[in-house]
């Protein structure tokens, strides 16, 4: 049995779902239609009642988020079991379905009182590229997906510049090329991983099929995590989104350090 209830509360709307959500068919885009017509333009799918959930209920989902976008709503999945979180992840073809952890998390990053002036969040993405034109694909990647953050991109050679190049550009995420000289690159990530100010900041390695194991090694010297080149649709934004995602947990868990420890000298 499945079913969908809605609340409104203040400029954000609550669409909760409860059930196998396989059986969803269109009552979640009545309910969104509803919330919207209400003026509420920020709307949280509350999943924490949903024990299963198919390709086809994840692809209705995405086309309701689609609708709520052409008419200026926003909308974000919430509470998520980990089981369907899985399927969620799998059957991502259509770019990335926005998601908060719970929905606490999502109303306190919307807000009651500020919500006209939320933004996605832009994510910096800095490509350190050999002959290999990551950046060219990634650009044309992110145009063609219309993914859900902003991004701003740009792209160096490795070697001193690219050490000036993340103090002025602060970095959500590097792509490090693996073609690259492995010297070059592992002093590289030596430099980021033992500076404080830039540790926390994910360094996924760019390689072909073919270079895997070179790949590896960076990731033996601190690397975070691989992806292979040329890029794939549904890979790209899982990894990119986790990286975003682990960056701003690391950034949020040092700024209360610092805050806490000027609390302390007060």
């Amino acid at each position: 049995m499945f079913k969908v209830e809605l609340e409104i509360e203040a400029d954000i709307a609550t669409v909760k779902m409860f059930g196998n959500a396989a059986e969803l068919e269109s009552g979640i885009m009545r309910e969104v239609r509803k919330a919207l017509d209400n003026n509420a333009r920020n709307v949280l799918i509350d999943m924490s009642g949903v024990y299963f959930i198919d390709s086809h209920a994840v692809q209705t989902i995405a086309d309701t988020i689609r609708y709520a976008h052409k008419r200026d709503g926003k909308i974000f999945l919430t509470d998520i079991q980990p089981s369907t979180m899985r399927i969620i992840t799998l059957n991502q073809k259509s770019g990335i379905l926005p998601k908060f952890n719970t929905k606490r998390e999502a109303i306190r990053e919307l807000g009651f009182q500020r919500i006209e002036e939320y933004a996605p969040q832009k994510m910096r993405i800095l490509a350190l590229e050999n002959f290999t034109s990551i950046s060219k694909e990634l650009s044309r990647l992110f145009k063609e997906l219309r993914l859900w953050y902003t991004y701003k991109l740009k792209a160096t050679a490795i070697g001193p510049e690219a050490h000036e190049l993340v103090k002025e550009f602060q970095p959500s995420v590097i792509l490090l090329d693996a073609t690259i000289g492995t010297e070059d690159g592992i002093k590289f990530v030596h430099w980021l991983k033992s500076d404080y100010l830039y540790w926390y900041i994910p360094i996924l390695v760019v390689s072909t099929e073919g270079m895997i194991k070179k790949a590896l090694h960076f990731i033996e010297n601190g690397a975070d995590d691989v992806i292979i080149y040329p890029f794939k649709h549904g890979e790209l934004n899982s990894r990119l989104q986790f990286a975003i995602q682990m960056y701003n947990i690391v950034k949020r868990v040092k700024e209360r350090e610092i805050e806490a420890d000027e609390a302390q000298h007060i």
